[in-house]
Protein backbone atom coordinates (compact mmCIF):
# COMPACT_ATOMS: atom_id res chain seq x y z
CA UNK A 1 0.00 0.00 0.00
CA UNK A 2 1.39 3.40 -1.13
CA UNK A 3 0.45 6.24 1.30
CA UNK A 4 0.54 10.85 0.78
CA UNK A 5 0.68 12.57 3.86
CA UNK A 6 0.16 16.07 2.46
CA UNK A 7 0.41 18.81 5.22
CA UNK A 8 0.98 22.44 5.69
CA UNK A 9 3.18 23.32 8.76
CA UNK A 10 4.16 27.04 9.27
CA UNK A 11 5.88 26.51 12.08
CA UNK A 12 7.34 23.14 11.65
CA UNK A 13 5.37 21.53 14.15
CA UNK A 14 2.86 19.96 11.35
CA UNK A 15 6.21 18.73 9.43
CA UNK A 16 7.23 16.75 13.12
CA UNK A 17 4.00 15.04 13.43
CA UNK A 18 3.95 14.46 9.51
CA UNK A 19 7.57 12.42 9.91
CA UNK A 20 6.12 10.63 12.84
CA UNK A 21 3.15 9.79 11.04
CA UNK A 22 4.90 8.45 8.24
CA UNK A 23 7.87 6.32 10.31
CA UNK A 24 4.62 4.89 11.61
CA UNK A 25 3.41 3.68 8.47
CA UNK A 26 6.53 2.69 7.30
CA UNK A 27 7.12 0.49 10.06
CA UNK A 28 4.15 -1.46 9.06
CA UNK A 29 6.29 -2.56 6.08
CA UNK A 30 3.84 -0.03 3.75
CA UNK A 31 5.09 2.89 1.61
CA UNK A 32 4.25 6.42 2.68
CA UNK A 33 5.06 10.13 1.11
CA UNK A 34 5.26 12.74 3.23
CA UNK A 35 4.70 16.38 0.61
CA UNK A 36 4.39 19.49 2.20
CA UNK A 37 1.58 21.15 0.17
CA UNK A 38 3.44 25.04 0.22
CA UNK A 39 3.38 26.52 -3.52
CA UNK A 40 1.74 23.35 -4.90
CA UNK A 41 -0.99 23.61 -7.30
CA UNK A 42 -2.63 19.73 -7.52
CA UNK A 43 -2.15 16.23 -5.93
CA UNK A 44 -1.92 13.37 -8.29
CA UNK A 45 -3.74 11.04 -5.80
CA UNK A 46 -4.15 7.88 -8.51
CA UNK A 47 -0.90 6.75 -7.03
CA UNK A 48 -1.93 6.33 -3.73
CA UNK A 49 -4.26 4.01 -1.93
CA UNK A 50 -4.61 6.19 1.43
CA UNK A 51 -3.83 9.69 1.83
CA UNK A 52 -3.40 12.00 4.85
CA UNK A 53 -3.56 15.30 5.56
CA UNK A 54 -2.54 17.58 7.87
CA UNK A 55 -2.53 21.46 9.14
CA UNK A 56 -2.06 23.72 12.21
CA UNK A 57 -5.01 25.68 13.39
CA UNK A 58 -5.06 28.75 12.93
CA UNK A 59 -8.25 30.66 14.38
CA UNK A 60 -10.29 27.29 15.03
CA UNK A 61 -9.65 26.28 11.63
CA UNK A 62 -6.93 24.51 9.30
CA UNK A 63 -4.54 26.85 6.76
CA UNK A 64 -6.10 28.47 4.31
CA UNK A 65 -3.56 26.68 2.24
CA UNK A 66 -4.86 23.48 3.05
CA UNK A 67 -8.42 24.18 2.29
CA UNK A 68 -7.71 26.06 -0.65
CA UNK A 69 -5.78 22.46 -1.96
CA UNK A 70 -8.99 20.70 -0.91
CA UNK A 71 -10.95 22.78 -2.83
CA UNK A 72 -9.15 21.92 -6.03
CA UNK A 73 -9.27 17.72 -5.22
CA UNK A 74 -11.91 14.97 -5.40
CA UNK A 75 -11.31 12.29 -3.02
CA UNK A 76 -13.79 10.03 -4.85
CA UNK A 77 -14.16 7.75 -1.87
CA UNK A 78 -10.49 7.21 -1.48
CA UNK A 79 -9.99 6.68 1.85
CA UNK A 80 -8.52 9.54 4.24
CA UNK A 81 -7.08 10.81 7.57
CA UNK A 82 -6.50 13.94 8.99
CA UNK A 83 -4.07 15.08 11.67
CA UNK A 84 -3.65 18.79 12.98
CA UNK A 85 -1.17 20.92 15.47
CA UNK A 86 -2.89 24.16 17.74
CA UNK A 87 -1.94 25.55 20.56
CA UNK A 88 -5.44 24.74 22.28
CA UNK A 89 -5.83 21.33 21.00
CA UNK A 90 -9.75 19.80 21.03
CA UNK A 91 -11.27 16.77 19.16
CA UNK A 92 -13.48 19.26 18.37
CA UNK A 93 -11.25 21.31 16.06
CA UNK A 94 -10.70 17.96 14.05
CA UNK A 95 -14.69 18.07 13.19
CA UNK A 96 -13.90 20.76 11.07
CA UNK A 97 -11.46 19.35 8.91
CA UNK A 98 -13.25 16.49 8.87
CA UNK A 99 -16.01 18.25 7.13
CA UNK A 100 -14.15 20.12 4.42
CA UNK A 101 -12.12 16.81 3.38
CA UNK A 102 -15.38 14.37 3.11
CA UNK A 103 -16.79 17.71 1.37
CA UNK A 104 -14.50 17.04 -1.51
CA UNK A 105 -15.52 13.29 -1.42
CA UNK A 106 -12.80 11.55 0.44
CA UNK A 107 -13.70 8.67 3.72
CA UNK A 108 -12.43 10.05 6.67
CA UNK A 109 -11.16 6.90 8.69
CA UNK A 110 -9.61 8.37 11.41
CA UNK A 111 -8.24 12.14 13.17
CA UNK A 112 -5.14 13.41 15.55
CA UNK A 113 -4.56 16.56 17.20
CA UNK A 114 -1.87 17.87 19.43
CA UNK A 115 -0.25 20.41 21.06
CA UNK A 116 2.15 23.01 19.32
CA UNK A 117 4.08 25.84 19.82
CA UNK A 118 1.32 28.62 19.02
CA UNK A 119 3.33 32.52 20.02
CA UNK A 120 0.42 34.06 17.48
CA UNK A 121 -0.24 37.61 18.85
CA UNK A 122 -0.23 38.35 22.66
CA UNK A 123 0.88 34.85 23.14
CA UNK A 124 4.10 36.20 21.27
CA UNK A 125 4.82 38.66 24.15
CA UNK A 126 5.33 35.72 26.92
CA UNK A 127 7.62 33.48 24.34
CA UNK A 128 3.66 31.46 23.47
CA UNK A 129 2.64 28.33 25.06
CA UNK A 130 3.54 25.10 24.96
CA UNK A 131 6.66 25.44 24.26
CA UNK A 132 8.60 22.43 23.23
CA UNK A 133 5.54 21.01 21.28
CA UNK A 134 5.07 18.26 19.87
CA UNK A 135 7.61 16.70 22.52
CA UNK A 136 9.26 12.71 22.19
CA UNK A 137 5.47 11.73 23.37
CA UNK A 138 3.36 13.56 21.02
CA UNK A 139 5.81 12.26 18.34
CA UNK A 140 5.65 8.53 20.09
CA UNK A 141 1.27 9.04 19.88
CA UNK A 142 1.56 10.00 16.18
CA UNK A 143 3.61 7.25 15.37
CA UNK A 144 1.17 5.07 17.26
CA UNK A 145 -1.73 6.89 14.93
CA UNK A 146 0.31 5.91 11.44
CA UNK A 147 0.04 2.27 12.44
CA UNK A 148 -3.22 2.43 13.29
CA UNK A 149 -4.14 4.17 10.37
CA UNK A 150 -3.08 1.28 8.34
CA UNK A 151 -4.72 -1.45 9.86
CA UNK A 152 -8.17 0.35 9.65
CA UNK A 153 -8.12 -0.04 5.93
CA UNK A 154 -6.09 -3.34 5.70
Amino acid sequence: MRVLIAYYSKTGNTAKISAAIEAGIESTGNGAYAQDIEGVEDLDLSKYDFVGFGSGVYFARPAKEMTDLLKRLKGEGKKAFIFETAGLPAKALLSVFRKSVEERGFDVVGGFICKGLDNFGPLKLIGGINKGHPDKKDLKDAEDFGKRMVSKIM
